[in-house]
């Protein structure tokens, strides 16, 4: 019994040791297919062709850092959750987690315990989680690959407020995990590494849960295990106008997600959102609303007037097109089928691609009248901006609201 407990002990942390966790896991077979799918599929042009490995069809340049879309606009906020199941605050033991930011100047995290102190860092992106792989390696630290398949990563052993104990311990045992091990930017080295030097280590807390925010290394997972709309990041900058697009799977109309939000915005920063969504909710038939979109304040504390919410549900109104009202009848759950389905057939991706076009026209187009739809396709951030900030308050849901108090 000495003899086999020694050498399973040797043989886990000879694998610890030499195996990446992050790279010999479904992440790093998650982040290679999607970029694959869509930086991969978005480069054209002779300038730099494509070379793909002529098994995989990967190719490492098909990928780019995180920070070198710094000057970009709209400028990308891609949320994360850090997971939280170890400790004995109090506070955290429903929401097993927190918000973690990457954003193309800083990455981070920042909350407040049940003590009222801060905690949490933010760190320069371009030298975050530098790739010491050098068949991955790029200037500028984490790329965005890697960025998207976290944000993205709904299978992980800890999962936000969804953990469950039993189910953590299966899927660390078997390495079903989409999320990452980043290093944690309190910590004064650890944030500049890819992975944990050792590996064994964060399997053994993945089983029994012992993950905290003052580890070297944060397991990070999908944004929604923590808030799946992005509105809490944009509340915490107090952002004047805020347009929410909820694709969630919600059958039923019971709009938890957009709850979700609400609550925790309260929660932390003090800043109530009033929105009616009576024109989201079905009518009639059970199957059609009567509009695509409710507007709702967002009232800041000591601020002058409150923000503005702009909240996008995926729903039928009747007029759309020919295609996707065909879909639709042949597809009773649409557009609300299961976000377990990953293996979309093109008359299903081309159905929520129109329905998400026509959706954006009937919302956004009265609002650079009088331009055609056609032409209102063409406008740019800066002046879809301009326009949302000038016109969007005289909405009448909105002056209705203001009237109501």
């Amino acid at each position: 019994m000495l003899a086999v407990t020694g050498a399973c002990v040797a043989i886990f942390g000879l694998l610890g040791w030499r195996v990446d966790v992050n790279l010999f896991s479904l992440h790093g077979f998650y982040r290679n297919r999607l970029t694959r799918c869509y930086l991969g599929a978005t480069r054209v042009g002779d300038d730099d062709p494509r070379r793909p490995h002529p098994f995989t069809g990967f190719d490492p340049k098909d990928d780019l850092p995180l920070s070198s879309l710094a000057d970009q606009r709209p400028f990308p906020i891609v949320n994360a959750a850090m997971n939280l199941t170890g400790g004995e605050d109090l506070a955290w033991q429903t929401r097993r987690c927190a918000a973690f930011a990457f954003t193309p100047a800083f990455t981070g995290f920042e909350f407040w315990n049940s003590e009222g102190r801060r905690i949490g860092a933010y760190r320069p992106t371009a030298q975050y989680a530098a790739n010491q792989f050098a068949f991955l390696n790029a200037p500028g630290g984490i790329l965005l690959g890697n960025v998207i398949a976290t944000s993205g990563a709904a299978a992980n052993p800890n999962m936000g407020y969804h953990t469950s104990a039993a189910l953590s311990a299966l899927m660390s045992v078997f390495n079903v995990r989409l999320g990452r091990w980043s290093g944690n930017p309190l910590h004064p080295t650890a944030w500049r590494k890819a992975s944990p030097r050792f590996g064994g280590l964060p399997l053994i807390k993945e089983v029994f849960g012992l993950l905290d925010s003052r580890a070297s290394f944060l397991n990070i997972s999908d944004g929604g295990h923590f808030e799946n709309l992005g509105i809490y990041e944009l509340v915490r900058r107090r952002c004047r106008v805020v347009v929410a697009v909820d694709a969630g799977c919600d059958p039923d109309y019971q709009f938890e997600d957009l709850a979700n939000a609400i609550r925790k915005c309260w929660t932390d920063f003090g800043t109530r959102i009033d929105i009616d969504l009576a024109p989201l909710r079905p009518q009639g038939d059970g199957k059609h609303n009567p509009s695509h979109f409710a507007v709702g304040c967002i009232r800041y504390r000591n601020a002058p007037e409150p923000g503005i919410l702009l909240y996008l549900k995926a729903s039928l109104t009747g007029d759309e097109t020919t295609d996707v009202k065909q879909y639709a009848d042949g597809h009773p759950r649409f557009p609300h089928q299961s976000t377990s389905d990953q293996f979309f057939d093109e008359n299903q991706f081309e159905s929520y691609r129109e329905l998400g076009r026509h959706v954006g026209l009937s919302v956004f187009s009265p609002l650079f009248a009088p331009q055609t739809p056609s032409a209102a396709e063409s406008l740019t951030p800066a002046q879809i901006r301009e326009a949302l900030q000038a016109r969007l308050p005289d909405h009448p849901l909105l002056q209705a609201k203001r009237a109501s108090g």
